[in-house]
């Protein structure tokens, strides 16, 4: 399922994810860990903020998603951490000029089968989202991600502003 809704998700966990994987201190936010998304950021807080007004969400939601998100990502950090450091291997491998092409395939078939594992947890997540959600919401979030689809986001290519209000 591609749309913007899943790049949206997606992108906001693997980077918290992976910036979390590195050296330093993390922030404890749903999506914390990465920049402008931890307290004072505006990424993560910004899409909360942009879902919950247009799906109309309850405080009861916001909470209940924010429980996902944090569970979500928890579970995606120790393997976004693997994957950060296989591609550095790989990296340092092809940097020096004598990387083994059979030892650099496997490592790549493992760091693709682990952020498969990724994909897999964020597909969880949001489906768990969307469980959530009323069916109004549902639809209103399903004209949301058609024209998100389409990549123009504007009211004539799939649904009427009535329909996301």
């Amino acid at each position: 399922m591609k749309n913007i809704y899943a790049i949206l998700f997606t992108a906001a966990l693997l980077a918290t994810s992976i910036a979390s994987a590195q050296p330093g201190p993390m922030w404890h936010e749903p999506f914390g860990g990465a920049p402008g998304m931890g307290p004072g950021g505006c990424a993560g807080d910004h899409m909360v903020a942009a879902f919950t007004k247009l799906l109309t969400l309850t405080d009861k939601q916001v909470t209940a998603w924010a429980t996902i998100r944090t569970k979500t990502e928890k579970a995606i950090e120790p393997l976004a951490t693997q994957v950060r450091q296989m591609h550095e291997s790989i990296h340092t491998k092809l940097e020096n000029g004598n990387a083994d092409p059979t030892d650099v395939g496997q490592m790549m078939i493992e760091a693709f089968s682990i952020e498969t594992q990724i994909r897999a947890t964020m597909d969880s997540g949001k489906e768990a989202f969307r469980g959530l959600l009323t069916t109004d919401q549902q639809s209103k979030l399903d004209c949301f991600e058609k024209n998100m689809e389409m990549m123009r986001p504007t009211p004539w290519l799939g649904c009427h502003m009535g329909d996301i209000r």
